[in-house]
């Protein structure tokens, strides 16, 4: 196998996101791929995200209710203010 870059190993595996989605086998596929602990990760950032985006409590508050640490918190705050207001306006239309 040549070498592959980390970009290029990750853009290989959105394609194949895109190929198992096509196949209606996504949730096979993740968890073939993920440990129980990374699909917990998952879970917990997609949580974090969907507190921020609500704009109903503190970071620390989301820190606290999902049992994840500040920074952590932080981080997806960090994501969001760097992401373009379209891809925000699309996450909530998915997310909520």
């Amino acid at each position: 196998m040549k070498n592959h870059s980390a970009e290029q190993s990750w853009r290989n595996f959105l394609k194949l996101c895109e190929k198992a989605t096509i196949e209606k086998k996504f949730p096979e596929f993740l968890n073939f791929f993920l440990t129980p602990e990374e699909r917990i990760d998952i879970g917990k950032r997609l949580a974090i995200i969907q507190a921020l985006l609500s704009e109903e409590q503190s970071q620390r508050s989301i820190a606290n209710n999902i049992e994840v640490s500040i920074s952590k918190v932080t981080r997806g705050s960090m994501c969001i203010k760097k992401s373009s207001n379209a891809f925000i306006k699309f996450l909530k239309k998915i997310i909520f």
